[in-house]
């Protein structure tokens, strides 16, 4: 697990969509909406995969009865110790029962969309594809945000490969309990994403960022530039202008056009 800190990555970019009352609401207030994973474009993404091939290994079936019986057990506390108990036993004793638990635990996916919440970024902001798909075709914005605070330092890279990940429940470490959330196919590298990570507060369950509403509040200073993508119209151009002087006339506006005679963006 990587984070931009250990990295070194200086700013952070995301792309978006202009949209009037948000991008207000963002300069004026500090503030960025954080999505839940129910509608990601990757049917993949945040959606675990259990395997039940090691059930046969004994101490692994062992340890992974125990994981279900403590889980159980914090989660619902006000069911009686006996039942917990008995739970386990029968998990223990049946290899067709300890399978079932596992493919039920696909329900996981559900307390994802419930408990977590996601902001997307980057570290390219002249992707012609990224501008394509979450820029509403080089129509909207690309907001640089600055890795010098707490909140985006500790953005997790998110890790590409050729297989699938198998989700090991036995692993009890950050690592595993956040592989569902940073990890995609290698198709999705060319987009190079970190994530910031949160818990919505009323159901979170650790320490971690929380979002109010799925809001996550910045530190001061975390926008260093909103750059205009090369197809925005004059009146986008105008309104990120005016709520930019209005609300934060530090922060720097930069535009894209399309080079000539070359399939490149460059800043104007």
């Amino acid at each position: 697990m990587e984070f931009a800190s250990t990295i070194g990555v200086t700013s952070l970019f995301h792309y978006c969509r202009f949209d009037v009352t948000y991008f207000e609401d963002l300069l004026a207030n500090d503030r960025i909406y954080m999505s839940d994973t129910a509608n990601f474009n990757d049917p993949w993404d945040c959606r675990p995969c259990f395997d039940s091939s090691r059930i046969g290994d004994p101490d692994y079936a062992d340890r992974l009865v125990e994981r279900f019986y403590q889980s159980a057990r914090r989660q619902t506390p006000h069911i009686p110790e006996a039942f917990h108990r008995a739970r386990a036993a029968e998990l223990r004793a049946s290899e067709d029962a300890l399978r079932a638990a596992i493919d039920k635990m696909s329900d996981m996916e559900l307390e994802i969309v419930k408990r977590y919440r996601v902001f997307c970024l980057t570290t390219k902001p002249t992707n012609i594809l990224m501008w394509s798909h979450y820029a509403e075709n080089h129509k909207g914005v690309c907001i640089e945000f600055s890795c010098d605070n707490f909140v985006f330092s500790g953005a997790y890279k998110v890790e590409y490969a050729d297989r699938y990940p198998i989700y090991d429940f036995t692993d009890d470490t950050d690592d595993r309990i956040l592989l569902p959330l940073i990890s995609k196919s290698q198709s999705w590298a060319y987009e190079d994403e970190y994530r910031l990570i949160a818990q919505e507060r009323s159901v979170a369950l650790a320490y971690s960022l929380m979002t109010d509403n799925n809001y996550l509040a910045l530190p001061k200073g975390s926008i260093r530039s909103v750059i205009l993508g090369c197809s925005a119209p004059d009146d986008i151009k105008a309104a990120v202008a005016d709520i930019v002087a209005r609300y934060k006339s530090g922060v720097v506006t930069r535009s894209l056009r399309r080079v000539p005679n070359v399939y490149e963006l460059a800043f104007s």
